[in-house]
């Protein structure tokens, strides 16, 4: 079961490597980071797997000049945790502008066997337009 301690730690610690590979565009970090049956739901409805997901990470795209996130919310139970993050983005992707301000949950398991936490599942709401 997660605390407040180590393993709430642990978790905190994941979601800060995500959000810097996901500002980074490390598709090598993210592909460690995220369950090879990641399921996401975009700002827009699309739905994609996590090699739909680690394609956006291709070449020179997306661009951000902002990506932060805040207000992190945690509920565990056992081996699984939902996360509910405010996501801040501005940036370029395919010549377009996909900034915003986000609510963004993830689902985060921890694997029985070899006790890692994963990234299974990402949804992210658009709130408002960045100022």
């Amino acid at each position: 079961m997660l605390d407040h301690g180590l393993e709430g730690l642990v978790v905190y610690e994941l979601v800060a490597r995500w959000a810097d590979a996901e500002r980074d565009g490390d598709r090598e970090a993210l592909d460690a980071l995220l369950d090879d049956g990641l399921i996401v739901v975009g700002p827009f409805g699309s739905v994609t797997g996590k090699e739909g997901w680690l394609r956006r990470h291709t070449g020179d795209e997306p661009v951000y000049s902002l990506f932060s996130w805040s207000n992190i919310r945690v509920r565990a139970h056992a081996d699984a945790v939902v996360v509910v993050v405010l996501v801040e983005q501005v940036g370029t992707y395919l010549s377009r502008e996909p900034s915003g301000l986000f609510q963004g949950t993830l689902v985060v398991l921890r694997d029985r066997l070899t006790k890692r936490w994963m990234i299974v599942a990402m949804n992210f709401t658009p709130l408002r337009e960045p100022c």
